[in-house]
């Protein structure tokens, strides 16, 4: 029995967590791409972290 304030909150928060696991899959997606990546000292983004 969950009355109208509870369920706002678990909206908001599966809301967040949908957006939080987006910005999530996207860093991780620039990271492998970028550190591929050969910069003009032959190193890659990989070598230098």
């Amino acid at each position: 029995m969950m009355n109208g304030s509870m369920m706002g909150y678990y909206i908001i928060g599966g809301l967040v967590m949908l957006v939080s696991m987006y910005v999530s899959n996207k860093l991780k997606s620039k990271f492998k791409h970028y550190s591929k990546l050969t910069l003009r000292n032959r190193m890659s983004g990989a070598e230098i972290a």
